[in-house]
């Protein structure tokens, strides 16, 4: 602590004393070339000609690392891409959080440049694209992410999957999850929209046989699994009785779970539904 002290002061005391020196006898510096001169102080100038030897020297110094070992240089300037593409990127997720849809696709398709993963800044700035109801620019950066990476076609058939079914295009959705559906372990998220497909296009029986997959892979929780196998078993009884068909309502109701045929509810829609299809002495059985 004493040290810089000292040195502190023997500064102050040596720069106060160039001053001094500067003001008491500021010297004179002329420079003549061809027909162009400068004049000026004489401490101006020494200060001048420091300043552009030191200017020359880097510059040399750069050049000559730049000759000698240009993977340096490289290395360096892909490092300072790298931390502006990541700091886009952050940027362009806040503003996605937000709801800053064109400053956020703005963000991450700059930051998409120089990133060597690029996929997710693709991916949202589709979503921003859709929030922002440009389909194209959404299509396209679809695209991009595709190509950006060629292992995550799932995860982008996915992503415009959930688009298509906001949009309530579910022939679309389904089409668009043709791929995904091979393998529902590896991408659980495909059981989950294909769940919304089903049910958005009335296919109950296809939602009836998605049910055990559903329950294997823990898409949703179990109160919300049995709440829609409920309600898969209630509308098949109901598809039947609006036909009219007693044996196809029979038989429905022969394959209903037993933990659900116990239901007082349950078991008085059977029945109304019986009555549906004329089968008045079967309802008279079921009550005795």
């Amino acid at each position: 602590m004493g040290g810089l002290f000292v040195i502190a002061l023997l500064a102050l005391v040596a720069g106060v004393g160039i001053v001094a020196l500067i003001e008491t006898e500021p010297g004179y510096l002329l420079i003549a070339y061809g027909g162009y001169t400068v004049e000026t102080s004489f401490w101006v100038g020494i200060l001048l000609i420091a300043t552009v030897v030191l200017l020359l020297y880097a510059s040399v110094r750069f050049l000559h690392r730049l000759v000698t070992s240009p993977a340096n240089v490289l290395n360096w300037a892909g490092e300072r891409r790298l931390r502006q593409s990541a700091r886009l990127t952050s940027r362009g997720l806040i503003n996605f959080v937000e709801g800053n849809w064109a400053r956020s696709r703005k963000q991450l398709l700059r930051g998409a440049r120089y990133s060597e993963s690029p996929l997710l800044n693709y991916l949202l700035s589709a979503r921003a694209s859709y929030r922002l109801q440009e389909p194209e620019e959404m299509r396209r950066h679809l695209m991009q992410a595709a190509e950006s990476d060629l292992e995550a076609i799932i995860a982008v058939d996915l992503t415009q999957a959930e688009l298509q079914l906001n949009d309530r295009q579910y022939e679309k959705a389904l089409k668009t999850l043709e791929a995904a559906r091979k393998s529902p372990g590896k991408h659980p998220q495909v059981l989950h929209l294909l769940c919304k497909a089903f049910d958005g296009l009335g296919d109950i029986e296809a939602l009836l046989a998605l049910l055990p997959a559903l329950r294997k892979h823990r898409v949703s929780g179990a109160l919300e699994l049995d709440e829609l196998e409920a309600r898969v078993y209630h509308d098949l009884l109901e598809q039947a009785a609006v036909t009219g068909d007693a044996a196809l309502l029979k038989a429905r109701w022969k394959k209903y779970p037993a933990r659900l045929v116990d239901d007082e509810t349950v078991q008085l829609h059977y029945l109304s539904s019986l009555l549906v299809c004329d089968e008045v002495p079967t309802v008279e059985r079921e009550i005795e």
